[in-house]
């Protein structure tokens, strides 16, 4: 296999692909990944995706990214990602993306996925956007950035710093985003020190130690407790409009 070159690569029969397994594709010169178009990698054999480097992703046309279906995605090596580029990421099929996971996303340049769309992100499952870092997501135009709000219903399992990039430090102090539950965490030893409650996204002169959860004969008025722009975006929640 090490002896083809891009142009003999280019005129392959596309349905004689699922013959190349992942030993052959090791084989190939990285430089001739650059003939495959879409047509041939549509036929790739999925479990042959493992041979694929970073250096051979990195030769292989943008336009032939269009190809790979999410099967094959999901059978890439994730220390392969670093082979896509932002030009690569944004032909692929949406339909594709189902197939990354979280260890994939983890291993993606962070310049690449400026490549995605929203349909992109709406493409992938819940479970392997948690593998976006912040550095990831600032690299998000704000489309894709609005693809997390079309899918995922509930960020509590994403990093602080990701969940302030993609909703707002304001949004945060909604339960619904997690950042309340972080809070509560807490609540059982010391409690979190003012500039923790400034990462949680709360007030800086919120004082947990004014906080007196009680039981329903305490009579306890939540506005005494909690500073007044706390207490207005907590009842939003409870707000259908």
């Amino acid at each position: 296999m090490g002896g083809f070159d891009a142009d003999q690569v280019g005129n392959f029969d596309p349905l004689a692909m699922g013959a190349i397994n992942a030993e052959k594709f090791a084989n190939f010169e990285p430089t001739a990944m650059g003939g495959f178009d879409a047509d041939q990698v549509g036929n790739f054999d999925p479990t042959a995706m493992g041979a694929f480097d970073v250096e051979k992703f990195a030769n292989f046309e943008p336009t032939a990214m269009g190809g790979f279906d999410s099967a094959q995605v999901g059978n890439f090596e994730p220390t392969a990602m670093g082979g896509f580029d932002a030009e690569k990421f944004s032909n692929f099929d949406p339909t594709a993306m189902a197939g990354f996971d979280a260890t994939h996303l983890e291993n993606f340049e962070p310049e690449a996925v400026s490549g995605f769309a929203r349909d992109h992100v709406v493409g992938m499952g819940v479970d392997a956007l948690v593998g976006f870092e912040v550095e990831h997501v600032v690299n998000l135009d704000q489309t894709a950035k609005d693809g997390f709000g079309d899918k995922v219903t509930d960020f509590e399992d994403f990093d602080l710093e990701v969940r302030g990039e993609l909703i707002g430090e304001e949004a945060q102090r909604m339960g619904g985003f997690g950042s309340f539950d972080d809070l509560m965490t807490q609540i059982g030893g010391d409690g979190p020190s003012p500039e923790e409650l400034a990462e949680l996204g709360w007030s800086e002169d919120f004082d947990l130690a004014d906080v007196n959860f009680g039981t329903e004969d305490t009579g306890i008025v939540w506005p005494d407790y909690m500073p007044a722009d706390d207490f207005a975006k907590a009842l939003e929640a409870f707000n259908p409009s």
